[in-house]
């Protein structure tokens, strides 16, 4: 009883946590302040190009590739990574608005979407802080640099910290039940 009061009064904390990493995920990736090169910023997927004003192009509208504007290709590659890390996000979040929407459905959606969220989130958070190191770790660029991979080093931050919280915390045993404690290992195991 006490772990199921524990569950229902921490998942919605976790799909807060997981809702906050989204939004950090999402000002990173479309914000254009990763690259700051004189007046034009560069970001994931647009660029700020400050002549006497200033304009925000994408980079599929733009006639010009970034590559010929950046030495390195750490953008390039952090832009699939964060990508990736938006939609694994993205399954994550709607993962976890199903299990909180049918807590009290079958152990079997409630496994499968638990399993859904915790999968999507740990790697969401794996994935964020391999390409946030990958990009703080360009010497090249290193004096170039905005503010911008701030976002999805905090989301990624928040998206393990979910992930390893509801693990350990939300996860579903087989002798999890509000009526009955029943303890998992007995004295006369046999297993060591």
């Amino acid at each position: 009883m006490y772990k199921a009061h524990l569950e229902r009064t921490i998942f919605p904390v976790i799909v807060a946590i997981t809702g906050v990493a989204l939004i950090l995920q999402l000002l990173g990736v479309f914000l254009p302040y990763w690259y700051k090169i004189r007046d034009n910023d560069y970001g994931l997927w647009m660029s700020r190009t400050c002549n006497p004003d200033c304009n925000y192009v994408w980079y599929s509208d733009s006639a010009s590739d970034i590559r010929g504007v950046l030495e390195s290709d750490t953008l390039m590659i952090n832009c699939g990574f964060q990508t990736t890390v938006l939609i694994l996000g993205l399954i994550g979040i709607i993962a976890s608005l199903i299990q909180l929407a049918k807590r009290s459905s079958t152990p079997l959606i409630k496994g499968y979407m638990h399993t859904v969220f915790f999968t999507s989130t740990l790697l969401a958070g794996f994935i964020a802080e391999t390409g946030i190191l990958l990009f703080v770790s360009d010497a090249d660029a290193f004096s170039l640099k905005g503010f911008c991979h701030i976002f999805p080093a905090i989301a990624g931050f928040l998206w393990l910290s979910a992930a390893v919280i509801s693990c350990v915390l939300c996860r579903y045993q087989a002798y999890d039940d509000e009526d009955t404690i029943v303890h998992p290992v007995s004295s006369s195991s046999t297993r060591f």
